[in-house]
């Protein structure tokens, strides 16, 4: 570690690189490379990436030092000994470029996460770490960063990152219709909770459905729970495939709620789904008595 940073000095102010900058330039370079084994290092330095349980989260300032400190370790590397490069690109071997991208910076396989998957002494929470590692700007551009090494002239992987990472990445991403599009301002709050838009005039069901979420032992055995029915897919709008249970949008509204990083969750599928005494849809536009919710929600259930 020592050698690494004498070999590629920190970008800092001139007075402080100077005395590792003196150092490098008193060095064998050749004697050292052959005592240091680049690639038994590099290899452990990405098998730990992998491996690395991220502490980071979306809704949150918190930066995970150690998984930043194999990020930049591996580029300094990459940058040392750059005939790594191929290797570890080349998805018949090493296969670390789409690795790194898909479970440090995007998402892009098609497992869902099943609440069967998760036992009594089992936190839900932990299905974060299965989620990108790489949550804060900071290690999103070591990431990146890495990318851009692996890539520099190097036309193989190049094509493995566009092949393997960012067409099945387009596959996969929302087409947006809405004007001034800002991710950033579509992200959980800092107190690590979820809203529920208001479609109209349903806050009176909003409220009460947030009150049944931040009830655990009730949240929780509706989400372990099960009515042993199939999914009952009708046709909204000629466009939208909706779930008609009110038991399972209810289930999802809960997961949503739990585990999404997104600022709030859409309860369009729920106020389908849930009929009135009429067997009507819920009109958003009417506002409603609280209580008569109440009573009828549980009556469904």
């Amino acid at each position: 570690f020592f050698f690494l940073m004498i070999r590629r000095p920190p970008r800092s102010t001139q007075s402080r690189s100077s005395a590792a900058s003196d150092v490098y330039k008193r060095q064998n370079t050749a004697q050292q490379d052959e005592e240091l084994n680049f690639d038994v290092l590099f290899s452990k330095v990405t098998c730990r990436i992998l491996e690395h349980h991220s502490t980071e989260s979306r809704n949150s300032q918190k930066v995970d030092k150690i998984l930043m400190g194999l990020l930049n370790l591996c580029e300094k590397i990459l940058l040392v000994k750059p005939d790594l490069k191929q290797t570890y690109g080349d998805p018949e071997q090493k296969n670390f470029l789409t690795n790194l991208f898909k479970t440090c910076l995007f998402e892009i396989s098609n497992t869902q996460m099943r609440l069967s998957d998760f036992t009594d002494d089992v936190d839900s929470k932990s299905a974060e770490r299965d989620y990108v590692k790489c949550k804060s700007q900071e290690s999103r551009n070591s990431a990146y960063r890495i990318l851009k090494v692996m890539c520099h002239q190097c036309p193989q992987n190049i094509k493995v990152l566009i092949q393997h990472g960012f067409l099945p990445l387009m596959e996969r991403l929302p087409q947006i219709t809405t004007w001034g599009y800002m991710p950033k301002l579509d992200v959980k709050s800092t107190s690590g909770y979820i809203g529920l838009r208001n479609l109209g005039c349903i806050c009176y069901m909003n409220a009460m459905l947030q009150q049944f979420f931040m009830t655990p032992t009730f949240r929780y055995a509706i989400l372990m729970a099960s009515d042993k029915k199939e999914e009952n897919i009708v046709l909204k709008d000629n466009k939208f495939q909706i779930d008609d249970n009110i038991f399972h949008q209810l289930q999802k509204m809960f997961g949503f709620l739990d585990l999404s990083d997104r600022q709030d969750y859409n309860p369009f599928e729920f106020c389908f789904a849930f009929k009135d005494y009429s067997g009507q849809p819920v009109n958003v536009s009417v506002q409603q008595d609280t209580q008569e919710f109440l009573n009828m929600i549980f009556d469904k259930l």
